[in-house]
């Protein structure tokens, strides 16, 4: 998925609590193995086993019909909807609805999800109510 930076009208967009580049991931991956209840990025639980995102996430985003990125949160601070969300708390669910971008999912409401089931059923409910 190539990251523009540019999104279009009902764009999702997942920001995760985590750098980009190999050595994040992999130190990542050890801390969901080592220590998962002090892992920061309760999107990236949710979402990614320790190899690599889970088929039902991957299978959800593809029937969507919309536009789907997924930004780390260094990635994400280089794109021009970052500075509409100073101080955003991450994990976050970003939407662009009639041209203008709110949060579906801010880092408090991801945290209280317990399971990708639980996850995958709000972003459901929400995508529909925008």
């Amino acid at each position: 998925m190539e990251k523009t930076g540019e999104f279009k009208e009902g764009a999702l967009v997942f920001v995760w609590n985590a750098d980009s580049g190999w050595s994040h991931t992999v130190i990542d991956s050890l801390q969901k193995i080592i220590s998962p209840q002090t892992y920061s990025c309760k999107l990236c639980q949710l979402t990614f086993g320790i190899t690599g995102p889970k088929a039902r996430w991957t299978k959800f985003l593809g029937t969507l019909g919309r536009p789907v990125e997924c930004y780390h949160r260094d990635e994400f601070r280089q794109t021009p909807v970052s500075r509409q969300f100073p101080g955003l708390e991450l994990p976050a669910v970003l939407t662009c609805a009639s041209e203008k971008w709110q949060i579906l999912m801010s880092r408090d409401e991801i945290l209280k999800i317990a399971d990708l089931d639980g996850l995958l059923s709000e972003l459901k409910k929400r995508i529909q109510a925008v």
